[in-house]
């Protein structure tokens, strides 16, 4: 399957890292029972592409098993995503232990 690098490149992040948030990989997989015995390499990428998230909503939609128009909420960045959490008692901002670590949630 495809690596971090190799999604990294084919986003194209080294040119435009904004297209992490605005593109999107697809590919399709196909079985490959006798390539390998290790289960990682029993399947190879037949075929790939990087499109507009905007312009495949509908596909996006229609695999995530959703309503049209319903796909974006869980792709857009939502500012009160604790909320969506759960909205009687949404968890807390985490607070690690070792000093120097900065939760950059809302630094951009």
């Amino acid at each position: 399957m495809a690596s971090g690098p190799t999604r990294y490149h084919a986003l194209g992040l080294c040119r435009d890292s904004s297209r992490g948030r605005t593109h999107i990989i697809f590919f399709n997989a196909i079985y490959t029972p006798h390539a390998s015995r290790d289960m990682m390499h029993k399947s190879q990428i037949d075929s790939a592409g990087v499109y507009r998230i905007s312009d495949v909503m509908l596909e996006i939609e229609s695999m995530m098993c959703v309503n049209p128009g319903e796909g974006k909420e869980y792709i857009d960045y939502h500012l009160n995503w604790r909320l969506t959490m759960d909205k009687d008692a949404p968890p807390a901002a985490m607070r690690l232990p070792r000093q120097g670590i900065q939760d950059v949630e809302h630094i951009f």
